[in-house]
């Protein structure tokens, strides 16, 4: 009644089903990298935008402050006027301008389209003075932002 023993199935994992377990892993993985590298290539070049858009603004308010301290201001009108050219004549801003909004290997007068400043300086008090500049940039999607300080002039 000994009879043969039942076969049993040895324990552990085959290759075989080893390497379909990496080939499974390895194309949902790279899907998902795919669909993150997608959503968010735009998101980081519009972060790095934002952040120069910050260093013009704050470049071109500082010769701004500087020209007023030197008592050669600019006209103080109230109203909102096109600075771009200024913007981009203005030395300060240079290096800044090269990288922004992938302006690298192109000419200034190339990045007039992607983007405009426009400046507001008004008289709040006798001899004090707010200087607002707004820069709007994009292409598809547009983007705002604006700085603004005030000056105090003897």
């Amino acid at each position: 009644m000994g009879g043969i023993p039942p076969r049993r199935r040895p324990a552990g994992v085959s290759v075989v089903e080893v390497l379909l377990a990496i080939v499974l892993f390895m194309v949902l993985f790279l899907g998902a990298l795919r669909l993150y590298t997608e959503a968010n290539l735009p998101q980081q070049g519009m972060i790095r935008d934002f952040a120069i858009a910050m260093n013009i603004c704050e470049r071109f308010i500082n010769s701004l402050k500087n020209d007023f301290l030197e008592g050669d201001p600019p006209p103080v009108t109230g109203t909102e006027q096109d600075v771009t050219e200024a913007v981009l004549d203005n030395p300060a801003v240079q290096d800044y301008l090269a990288i922004f909004a992938g302006g690298v290997g192109k000419q200034s007068t190339e990045l007039v389209s992607n983007f405009k400043t426009f400046l507001t300086i008004r008289e709040e008090e006798p001899n004090l003075f707010r200087i607002k500049v707004r820069f709007h940039w994009g292409s598809r999607i547009q983007h705002t932002f604006t700085m603004q300080t005030l000056v105090f002039r003897r």
